[in-house]
């Protein structure tokens, strides 16, 4: 009698108080369990059942914190700096780059679980994507079929287990805090549109991998950036003998040398993704 009361009867939601039936709960670590209302508020990509109540509410004020971002910063933007991916005509999963905030989201033809929040994810928080085309099975005499296109996303984590993969293209990384699991997005049900450039254009603009070299200018864009790095850090030594020399410092000067000096190797080394790490951190240390 126990047993069958405890799996069909009514439970109390650790984080809200309210009862819930057993087809509108979900049982978290230590025998609790968390309404579909409060799960409302918790990302489509987290699995409740591997979290505690402690972790679930974190959790909920994370993706409060980033849907304010979303709301207050994003989402008013408009213009050349914000691409749609795969277009702004929403047919099935898509993808929205705020290049210039070192952000994207991801936007759903329908609300998958009646989820509240945005999901906000940052630049830095991606370790790799792969696009990917499923195919329905043959059968019989029928031979196999176009069954959707889409992009599966890996985010770096720092849970128990986790690693880097090898051909990550993030330099940079910024583990995110809660989602260690593929996200798979499916951009296309038409096997006519199966080409979005979104990989190739965040590998090679937002990362920084971009190594083509024009007909007029024999150096990459990596090469050159490599290239003023050392020009700024030979300034910056110039600066520090010349105020050793002189017997005078301007550590104004200095100090503003070494900034952008900083800088430039920062962008050397991971690409336009340092300069994505340090707009991300100044928005969300406004929301902290």
């Amino acid at each position: 009698m126990g047993f069958f009361s405890n799996l069909f009867g009514k439970q109390t939601c650790c984080i809200c108080g309210a009862e819930c039936g057993p087809m509108s709960r979900t049982k978290i670590k230590n025998k609790e369990f968390v309404c579909d209302n409060c799960a409302h508020s918790c990302s489509l990509y987290v699995r409740l059942s591997e979290m505690d109540k402690e972790e679930i509410q974190e959790h909920m004020k994370f993706m409060e914190m980033r849907n304010k971002v979303y709301e207050e910063v994003l989402q008013p933007l408009e213009g050349p700096k914000v691409i749609y991916y795969p277009g702004r005509k929403l047919d099935e999963d898509g993808v929205v780059c705020y290049m210039e905030h070192g952000m994207f989201i991801i936007r759903h033809k329908n609300n998958p679980k009646h989820k509240l929040y945005t999901e906000v994810i940052r630049f830095d928080e991606v370790d790799y994507m792969e696009e990917y085309i499923d195919k329905n099975p043959a059968s019989g005499d029928k031979p196999e079929t176009f069954k959707e296109f889409g992009v599966k996303i890996h985010l770096v984590s720092d849970k128990p287990g986790a690693k880097m993969s090898k051909d990550s293209f993030n330099n940079n990384p910024h583990p995110h805090p809660y989602i260690n699991r593929e996200i798979k997005l499916c951009f296309s049900k038409d096997e006519k549109y199966t080409q979005t450039g979104f990989i190739e254009h965040t590998a090679k603009y937002i990362y920084g991998i971009d190594d083509d070299r024009s007909r007029f200018w024999s150096m990459s864009k990596n090469e050159k950036a490599k290239l003023q790095a050392g020009v700024d850090m030979a300034n910056l030594i110039g600066e520090a003998i010349k105020a050793q020399k002189n017997g005078e410092t301007d550590p104004s000067a200095i100090q503003e040398q070494f900034e952008k000096t900083q800088a430039s190797t920062e962008r050397a080394n991971v690409g336009r993704l340092a300069d994505s790490t340090r707009i991300a951190d100044e928005i969300f240390a406004k929301y902290q």
